[in-house]
């Protein structure tokens, strides 16, 4: 007969079963067959879980375990001494390095990332991620799949896609006593518009210059020319003060004195005009200032001077101090304010020489202008 496990050949028993030496042949045979079995097929029953008793450690030979369902650690309460291992303590995921090191695999229900240095919060509860395209060279915040999410953090550093590329860093400013919201503009102006913010943050590019009272030149914002209408000014808001500091010049000082007829150059001081009306004058800055003509003649007499007012070459002014004195024996003078002398010109853009003249009537009339000055401005 053969066993139906191990397929072992066994003596028949009874009158017609196998005899005398035979029968110690074929046991002989078996009892080789069962000292060889190892339990793999066809040499024995397959061992079963509740036929091994474990009670010291159980080496694999460095072979690895295969088909394994999965492991299941008893809790411990104390380190593992062992190194290499992993094990469960306190119902968490240990592995103890080469070093000994005991490192936390898990914490409750997660990851341990605080002990990897990672991401830590609540996001693994959740359904947030943080994902890495290669096709656009950038991450994404999600707090779900197609929700990005809002970062919160220090300063950023904007750097340039490029090897050491500059950054540009965007930071609040120190100090700060109250939070508050940067609101971006809905949508890109068609053309280039001047930015302002809102008392709730946001920012808006709404605003134009009107090209008429102002402008926009070579990337400047400022007054056009001949922009401000007298509309726009109130009564005396332009100050003598002002209209100085815009355009007047003054000559140095004059001290002169003319005997005779010949026109003779007094002072000059050259001017630069915009094309506005200009005004010319004497301007008193000596103690005493005079403009005087001086003469001696036959009673009943006009006797005197001229004062010349002259742009370059051209004649713009010209008036007379004049007496008619009533005696031959004594030389007569007379006085007049030196800010009689003034006139208005009307000249085009450009720079001039504006000049005083002087001139008697006579060869025995003298002119005679002390501690004054000719003062040219615009009006």
């Amino acid at each position: 007969m053969t066993t139906p496990y191990m397929a072992l050949t066994l003596p028949t028993v009874g009158p017609a079963g196998t005899l005398g030496p035979e029968w110690a042949d074929v046991l002989n045979a078996a009892f080789d067959e069962i000292d060889a079995h190892d339990h793999t097929t066809g040499k024995g029953i397959k061992i079963t879980p509740s036929a091994i008793n474990v009670n010291a450690s159980f080496s694999f030979q460095t072979y690895p375990i295969t088909s394994l369902g999965y492991v299941k650690f008893v809790n411990q309460v104390a380190t593992q001494s062992d190194y290499t291992t992993v094990y469960a303590k306190n119902g968490d995921l240990y592995w103890k390095n080469a070093s000994g090191v005991d490192v936390q695999i898990t914490t409750g229900s997660t990851i341990n990332v605080a002990g990897v240095g990672g991401i830590g919060g609540d996001y693994t509860v959740s359904s947030a991620q943080l994902n890495y395209t290669i096709a656009g060279t950038s991450f994404s915040f999600k707090q779900s799949a197609t929700v990005t999410a809002d970062l919160s953090g220090g300063s950023i550093f904007i750097t340039e896609n490029v090897v050491s590329g500059k950054y540009a860093k965007i930071a609040v400013p120190a100090g700060l006593v109250a939070n508050y919201n940067l609101t971006l503009p809905a949508a890109l102006p068609v053309s280039k518009k001047i930015v302002t913010m809102t008392s709730s943050g946001v920012i808006e590019a709404d605003y134009d210059v009107d090209n008429a009272s102002i402008e926009v030149n070579a990337g400047t914002v400022r007054v056009r020319d001949s922009g401000i209408t007298t509309a726009k000014l109130n009564n005396g808001a332009v100050t003598q003060a002002k209209r100085e500091a815009l355009n007047i010049v003054y000559s140095s000082t004059i001290t002169s004195s003319v005997l005779g007829t010949s026109k003779t150059l007094a002072g000059s001081v050259s001017f630069t005009s915009t094309g506005r009306p200009v005004f010319v004058c004497l301007k008193s800055v000596g103690n005493p200032a005079a403009l005087q003509a001086s003469f001696s003649g036959a009673a009943h007499t006009l006797t005197g001077g001229r004062v010349y007012l002259d742009r370059d070459v051209t004649q713009i002014y010209h008036n007379v101090v004049s007496y008619q004195h009533a005696s031959t024996s004594s030389v007569t003078a007379v006085d007049v304010p030196p800010s009689s002398i003034c006139f208005i010109d009307n000249p085009s853009a450009g720079t001039y020489l504006y000049k005083i003249s002087l001139s008697g009537f006579s060869g025995s009339d003298t002119m005679y202008l002390d501690g004054v000055q000719l003062c040219v401005y615009e009006l």
